[in-house]
């Protein structure tokens, strides 16, 4: 059970160029996970126990992108995620450009 919360803003920079930034936060509200324990009948493995990893409870995400009117009905764009991740103590950056069609 989580809480999600942002501010995003976008404007025209130009005639066909549109800016986009984005920030926001995730704060996880309630969260149990227990260890995974069990048993087996393979040979060799009788039981096993997985520790979870620790849960970070505020996550943090920022993204930036820009985005150009190639014609009417078409746009090219590149777009930058930048997250926190909740399970593993590390951070992860994303770049995706896209093409689009439409009417």
């Amino acid at each position: 059970f989580a809480a999600i919360g942002g501010v995003a803003l976008s404007s025209w920079l130009a005639e066909k160029l549109k800016g986009t930034a984005s920030i926001g936060l995730q704060q996880n509200l309630n969260y149990s996970m227990g260890n995974y324990q069990g048993s087996s009948v393979i040979l060799g493995l009788t039981s096993f126990s997985v520790q979870m990893p620790a849960n970070i409870n505020t996550m943090a995400t920022a993204s930036a992108g820009l985005f150009y009117d190639v014609r009417k009905n078409e746009r090219i764009g590149v777009n930058a995620l930048w997250q926190q991740q909740p399970f593993i103590n590390t951070n992860t950056t994303s770049v995706i450009a896209t093409y689009t069609i439409g009417l």
